[in-house]
């Protein structure tokens, strides 16, 4: 009953080169859940340009007063996202920098490349930095200029099968020669993160027979 009802839903879409089926449920079960879009699927079936207009925009979710059907008046910032996601999933992201930015600030979406030199002159024995890349960024060539600028060894692992015992391995050693180490591919090693995280949970009490030169990177 459920699959007859949800195949009728989805031939009801009076714009499917604009709204996905995803999206036209989505219309429905959102136009039932919350009140401010009542009228919703309505108005998308009897003003279909307007909405594909709407929906062409670079960010729909900027501009408000273009919504059709008086919406504007009733949707709030949260709200728009939503709409966003029913119209046009695919400019989601886009739509959530600019509300976090509306709510929160400019200062958490603004994105500032770090100063390798300021990274490790904040940094100690005691705590490993800690990058988070995006997708096809790596900071690899710039430590090994950074190590070479500084004359300090820096050793780099790759972890993935069989890797862990040489990744403890070279932790302990690098600790007593103070040479930087660098983890990479964490994400490919789920196992062995409790067993680092035991290691780097002891370097604190560990830290007065480790090397001052010492920097673990992950």
């Amino acid at each position: 009953m459920c699959i007859r009802d949800r195949e009728k839903d989805v031939k009801g879409n009076p714009i499917p080169d604009v709204i996905t089926d995803i999206g036209w449920n989505l219309a429905i079960t959102t136009e039932s859940l919350i009140s401010e879009f009542i009228g919703l699927t309505e108005s998308i079936s009897n003003n279909p340009v307007e909405w594909t207009s709407y929906a062409n925009l670079n960010n729909p979710y900027t501009e408000p007063r273009k919504i059709p059907s008086g919406f504007s008046d009733k949707l709030t910032t949260f709200h728009r996202l939503i709409l966003t996601k029913i119209v046009v999933p695919e400019k989601v992201k886009m739509a959530c920098a600019k509300y976090v930015e509306e709510e929160l600030g400019v200062f958490y979406t603004e994105s500032s490349s770090a100063r390798l030199d300021e990274l490790f002159a904040d940094s100690n024995t005691t705590t490993p930095i800690i990058f988070i890349l995006s997708q096809g960024a790596d900071p690899t060539e710039q430590l090994k200029a950074h190590a070479a600028n500084e004359e300090i060894p820096l050793n780099i692992i790759s972890l993935g099968k069989e890797q862990e015992l040489r990744a403890e391995k070279e932790l302990n050693e690098s600790k007593k020669t103070g040479c930087w180490l660098m983890l990479q591919n964490c994400h490919l090693a789920k196992s062995f993160m409790p067993k680092l995280e035991s290691l780097v949970g002891r370097f604190e009490e560990e830290e007065a027979a480790t090397h001052e030169g010492f920097r673990l990177l992950l």
